[in-house]
């Protein structure tokens, strides 16, 4: 297979986003941030900062599962009232942790 040359014409606020985004990632040339938009399937422009995202949601996950799993053993078990405070306080601890967690993402 032989390689072919491609022209592409750019506006310069085009050419400085290119470039950042080569700085950004780590990637030597324009070319290679250019064929990696094009043909990757999942480009690795991400970074840290995607990662740290994808573990907090992963984390809001779980915690709206324990939510989800507590209510379920309440109303399964028809506990009578003095027995669900208890449940009901773990159950704001668990959404004031959520609610901590996407505060703390927004900074």
């Amino acid at each position: 297979m032989v390689r072919k040359p491609v022209t592409v014409w750019l506006f310069p606020e085009q050419i400085e986003k290119l470039d950042s985004m080569a700085e950004k990632y780590h990637i030597d040339s324009r070319s290679k941030v250019i064929k990696t938009l094009i043909f990757r399937k999942k480009p690795d422009f991400y970074g840290k900062e995607y990662l740290q995202l994808t573990t907090q949601i992963a984390k809001i996950g779980v915690n709206i599962n324990q939510i989800a799993r507590t209510f379920n053993m309440m109303a399964k078990s028809n506990l009578d009232e003095d027995h669900q405070g208890p449940l009901i306080q773990e159950l704001f601890k668990q959404l004031h942790a959520i609610k901590q967690i996407l505060r703390d993402e927004g900074k």
